[in-house]
């Protein structure tokens, strides 16, 4: 069956007619593989018939196909005898290509061949003859058409060959093959066109398909603030690798997908004055590359740019890795990259310094990890910076409370927010309607990427955290300013249900414009043996890798006194609570309302141990105005009286009533306060029945 081709179909006007002639006759008569065309195929290939000029000769019903054979012979001896040149825009084009690759005469002819093979359907069709095409036939072939020794073609094939250390020409090695074309991997698909038809000066046009020159930057450095350290980092080495001309300069950055790392890619590349080219991904039809493919453009680039002012980005390479047994990625093995002895060489060696990038670096061999110069991991941005790129992508179209919430989510990456307030734009709802909008399309890419939603615009809360109406036993707006210049500490705070210390955690968080991580006990309880235990680590090292505060909310179950333990994994999860502490540099805070509970050990690994007490009078009042405020409740004078004789009342009973009032609306501020009064009783607190502790009166 005839093969088809992308490229166009060959006529026999082309410039190329006489030397693909010549080939064909060629492997005709050296192989002696005319009975096998006339016999075994039959002209059923009209293609080679027609070029041969054969193609009549079917017609002719004889029945000694000797005759035809001999007749095929004559006209493929006189095709020999005559001239043929190549291609002269092939020629100009191989021999500017080989002006910045050296290659020999004998690796020029085959890389012709195969420009000649890629480019003409006709001709991969005549290899039918001499399937299956192993590698040791496909050699030999070779060896035919151009006329040389069988092992220097061997030697120009190997991987140590110019050919494959440029990435222009590859061998698929595997046994059989579906044609000759499969078995010798050009640079990629388009590039046998661009050597056959392009007449212009600019080489890099010929590679376009592999190797591709990167829009400008529409960003600044500045806009990169929150990675001021890695920035001053990976521009003074760039620079100093560009102006030394160091080979194997590599930088890695990783990170979840839609953080700018692209982008931040472009904005240095531009700071530097260095020209930024990328490994495609995808060809001139937008088909994806594979591995092999991109590794070879690759190889490619390092002979086109050395030694010039260029930095290369080679994105998503998770495509130069494959899965070798399809079994242990079931079990979290990492998978072997492509080509992995190369891939480590080539990064010692490579003239042009180059960034590669990547969403997961999890499944990355740790040699190929070590063999970078730098690591750099790219997280979402802070929070504040999350705040200022939804304002600049939705502008006036969303109101604060809105973006506000999006920035509050710590997966809320300026992709997603970009393309939502792009959607928006085009949607382009009504004032009531935007907010929802914009918030549905956010909550709906975030939970599709597996995070969890954004929390609904219609959920009330008592108003922004002031550490000035909470009962501690410390100035907490002194606290947060002295983590804020010393980054490293770890709190523990105590006291009744609902007097602000989980909140503490937050407002402390957005103090230090860090995420906040909060784990209750059913995040990190495991019914399987050492699963606690391993949640716990993991939950250091996710709050690590995000920089944020990390806060165990009730962590009585997991510090408790080890000398009451009655099982082996109460003192063990105990044990891991305590290392990870330790070896934690960042922000911790433990909350509990059973401080006489936890073990005497844990307590002295806390830096400050912080009380947390009911609302004194004064500050019960100031929350009881500003809550009447916000729910325009009159009569305030009236329930005032009330508030300020409740001897337990906490920011959290607040937050109960103003939650109630959405389905039991308030009608005066005296209302207001009797409800108040109602859950300080529920809590039936006495002197045998304390919970937490009973803190002085101020």
């Amino acid at each position: 069956m005839r093969k088809q081709n992308r490229n166009r179909a060959f006529t026999l006007e082309t410039p190329e007619t006489p030397m693909i002639r010549k080939i064909v006759a060629t492997l005709l008569l050296r192989f002696n593989a005319l009975p096998r065309f006339v016999n075994e195929h039959g002209f059923y290939r009209d293609s080679l018939a027609q070029l041969l000029g054969v193609a009549h000769l079917e017609e002719d019903v004889l029945e000694d196909r000797r005759e035809v054979i001999e007749a095929v012979r004559a006209v493929c001896v006189q095709t020999l005898k005559e001239p043929a040149d190549y291609p002269e825009t092939l020629e100009a084009n191989l021999a500017r290509l080989r002006r910045i690759v050296d290659l020999k005469d004998l690796e020029a002819d085959l890389l012709r061949f195969t420009i000649l093979l890629h480019y003409s359907p006709e001709l991969d069709d005549l290899f039918d003859l001499f399937e299956p095409l192993h590698t040791a036939r496909a050699q030999m072939l070779l060896a035919g058409v151009l006329d040389a020794d069988y092992r220097s073609i061997g030697r120009i094939l190997s991987p140590r060959g110019t050919l494959a250390r440029s990435g222009l020409l590859g061998v698929d090695r595997n046994f059989g093959g579906n044609s000759m074309r499969s078995k010798l991997d050009l640079l990629s698909s388009g590039f046998a066109d661009m050597m056959m038809s392009y007449e212009g000066e600019d080489l890099y046009e010929i590679f376009k398909e592999a190797v591709r020159r990167v829009s400008a930057p529409s960003l600044n450095l500045e806009d990169f603030s929150h990675m001021a350290k890695e920035r001053s980092l990976m521009l003074r080495y760039m620079q100093k690798a560009a102006a030394t001309r160091k080979a194997g300069a590599h930088i890695l950055i990783y990170g979840p997908p839609g953080t700018g790392k692209t982008e931040w890619v472009k904005t240095m590349a531009a700071a530097m004055d260095l020209r930024l080219f990328e490994i495609s991904y995808a060809d001139e039809d937008d088909e994806p590359l594979n591995g092999r493919n991109r590794i070879n453009a690759f190889k490619s680039a390092q002979y086109l740019f050395g030694g010039k002012r260029v930095m290369l980005m080679f994105d998503e390479i998770e495509d130069i890795f494959e899965e070798t047994n399809p079994i242990s990625s079931l079990f979290g093995q990492k998978p072997t990259p492509s080509r992995k002895g190369w891939f480590n060489r080539i990064l010692e060696n490579a003239p042009v310094p180059t960034v590669w990038i990547s969403n997961s670096i999890a499944m990355m061999d740790e040699a190929m990890l070590r063999r970078f110069d730098l690591v750099v991991h790219m997280p979402v941005p802070p929070q504040s910076k999350r705040l200022q790129i939804a304002k600049e992508a939705f502008g006036k179209r969303v109101k604060e409370p809105a973006l506000r919430a999006m920035a509050e989510h710590p997966a809320a990456a300026p992709a997603v927010l970009s393309r939502a307030a792009e959607v928006l734009a085009l949607i382009d709802p009504d004032k009531k309607e935007a907010d929802t909008y914009a918030l549905t399309i956010v909550s709906a890419t975030l939970e599709a990427q597996g995070y969890r939603p954004l929390k609904k615009a219609t959920r009330i809360v008592t108003g922004a955290y002031d550490p000035k109406l909470v009962n501690c036993d410390a100035d907490l707006a002194t606290i947060a300013d002295g983590i804020a210049r010393n980054p490293s500490a770890r709190l523990c705070l105590y006291g009744p249900p609902g007097a602000g210390k989980s909140a503490f955690g937050k407002w402390l968080a957005g103090k230090l414009d860090r995420p906040c991580l909060i784990k209750k006990g059913s995040d990190l309880l495991s019914m399987w043996v050492g699963g606690t235990e391993a949640n716990i680590a993991a939950a250091f090292d996710e709050a690590e890798r995000e920089n944020a505060v990390l806060v165990f909310d009730e962590i009585d179950g997991f510090l408790q006194d080890r000398r009451e333990a009655q099982r082996s994994w109460e003192v063990t999860q105990v044990n891991e609570l305590l290392t990870q502490m330790e070896a934690f540099e960042g922000v911790f805070v433990a909350t509990t309302n059973l401080m006489e509970n936890l073990d005497p050990a844990s307590l002295r690994r806390f830096d400050l141990k912080l009380r947390f007490g009911y609302l004194r009078p004064t500050q019960a009042a100031a929350m009881f105005a500003s809550t009447c405020g916000q729910l325009s409740l009159n009569g305030e004078k009236e329930g005032l009286r009330i508030v300020k004789s409740l001897r337990t009342l906490t920011p959290g009973d607040f937050a109960a009533v103003v939650r109630q009032s959405r389905f039991r609306p308030l009608a005066n501020a005296l209302e207001l306060a009797e409800r108040l009064a109602e859950e300080c009783a529920v809590k039936e607190e006495s002197p045998s029945r304390t919970v937490g502790f009973s803190p002085k009166r101020r």
